[in-house]
């Protein structure tokens, strides 16, 4: 799910990121980004200014996640302190900052599950960054020196999600990045009910301690190189294709999966599916009292995630949407081939049925 690295260059007013398929160039001096997807070759360029409300509008939720995210956002509580830790990476001193999200999470079949997620952060010391001016440009270059992120998701969230109150200040002390050098960071999110029900369900590959990390993920900086850059890395790449921003920033995840995939049977496990949320019916369906099957084909990726989801069986249009969004939330085991991972194609139905009675007349 995530990039083994990140590249940042900088030079001048100019600073080039690079994180999995997605890249960022930032020009101060023209007052632009502009975005590239290495896996479709297409590129967008608009103004800094926009940059982020643009990012941000391109997160919409549908209605139904949006009254889910409301209650989980109503329940959620932050906290951010410094631990007084201190580490040398790569000769650099740095303090360690501990930010802790905790929010309860529906649960069907009894109280609401208790999920925390720990970021750690580790950042170089303020005089660390006039002892090594190359810390001073990246601490410079990036979008958190010409806007106010915090302000845009602010916006976004009280706009998209109504009461999500309080979440503003959450997002301002995530949000405070410019003049900051993170050198490590490490997200540990924390599940106990899950992993338990994981068990409990004999999912195979989900042992140990219910308590211990469900996801645990760290970067570290491996490299501050005073070489060069040359002027082609703060250039869009050549035979890349100019198109809309939200073309760009639609979710990978979601996209079409365009590497090799594999049947299940001669070697190659079936992904299992270890959560899957149950479709939700369209007020013109359960009025029409329509009910039956959609099925779709879909490709299980090396993650577990559901991807080029398409209809074989149509049922009604509005449900047909929803089994497909629904089925792109589901996570899956990983399909198997000599002892790796592996995209598997497969065939899924998803059934709607009413369970209420109509009106009786």
């Amino acid at each position: 799910m995530f990039p083994s690295g990140i590249v940042i260059r900088v030079k001048g007013d100019q600073c080039a990121n690079s994180f999995g398929r997605l890249s960022t160039i930032v020009d101060n001096g023209k007052g632009e980004v502009t975005v590239f997807n290495s896996a479709t070759k297409r590129f967008a360029t608009i103004p800094l200014a926009a940059y982020s409300a643009s990012v941000l509008s391109q997160r919409q939720l549908p209605a139904v996640a949006q009254r889910a995210a409301e209650a989980q956002l109503q329940s959620m509580k932050a906290k951010t302190e410094r631990t007084g830790e201190t580490a040398l990476i790569q000769g650099i001193r740095a303090e360690e900052n501990l930010t802790t999200l905790s929010m309860q999470t529906p649960n069907p079949t009894g109280p609401p599950n208790e999920v925390r997620l720990e970021m750690h952060r580790w950042v170089a010391a303020a005089d660390e960054l006039i002892r090594i001016p190359a810390l001073r440009e990246m601490a410079d270059c990036g979008l958190g020196t010409i806007s106010d992120p915090s302000a845009a998701t602010e916006q976004f969230v009280v706009g998209a999600i109504q009461g999500a109150h309080g979440w503003g200040e959450i997002l301002k002390e995530l949000a405070t990045v410019q003049g900051q050098i993170t050198l490590k960071i490490r997200v540990e999110e924390f599940d106990p009910a899950s992993v338990a029900r994981m068990q409990a369900g004999g999912l195979g590959g989900v042992q140990g301690d219910a308590n211990a990390p469900l996801l645990d993920v760290s970067f570290m900086l491996a490299e501050l190189s005073p070489e060069p850059i040359p002027d082609a890395a703060f250039r869009v790449p050549e035979g890349y294709q100019a198109a809309p921003l939200e073309d760009l920033l639609k979710d990978p995840v979601t996209g079409d999966f365009q590497g090799v995939t594999y049947r299940p049977g001669g070697g190659v496990s079936k992904p299992k599916p270890i959560y899957h949320p149950q479709p939700k019916y369209t007020e013109d369906a359960r009025r029409a009292r329509i009910q039956g099957a959609v099925l779709l084909s879909v490709v299980i990726d090396q993650n577990g995630t559901a991807r080029n989801v398409k209809v074989v069986r149509s049922l009604e249009p509005g449900l047909d949407q929803s089994a497909i969004d629904t089925v792109r939330q589901w996570k899956f085991t990983r399909g198997q081939k000599d002892g790796g991972p592996v995209a598997v194609a497969s065939r899924i139905e998803v059934t709607f049925r009413l369970l209420d009675k109509p009106d009786q007349k």
